[in-house]
């Protein structure tokens, strides 16, 4: 039988532990909001931002912002999410569709593995 230091031991596999979770980003969250009035080249950038995080291995969700009487029309908001959802469908999963909460429209993408 060995005797051994506890507290040698329990630093030993806190450090281990520790080592292990630095190198993990899957709960990692970036958000990217607009507003439905977005131009095209706007979107493409927003789009270009989502396709570099989810690159680094991060979720990203994808929210858009209802201003004023902009809420009566939120056929407009999906039309954008949509459309984002359909350019980054080849590197990303959809996490969770479409929620709406108030004023926000948004959607959870992650990376495929």
């Amino acid at each position: 039988m060995k005797i051994a230091d506890f507290s040698k031991y329990r630093y030993e596999r806190d450090k281990k532990l520790k080592q292990s979770r630095k190198h993990q980003k899957a709960g990692q969250l970036k958000e990217i909001r607009m507003h439905v009035g977005i131009s095209e080249h706007d979107l493409e950038t927003k789009i270009n931002h989502a396709k570099n995080f989810i690159d680094q291995r991060f979720k990203v969700k994808v929210t858009v912002v209802f201003r004023g009487r902009e809420l009566e029309h939120p056929e407009l908001g999906n039309h954008v999410l949509n459309r984002f959802k359909g350019v980054l469908d080849s590197k990303c999963a959809l996490e969770q569709d479409v929620e709406i909460d108030r004023k926000r429209m948004s959607i959870l993408l992650a990376p495929k593995h």
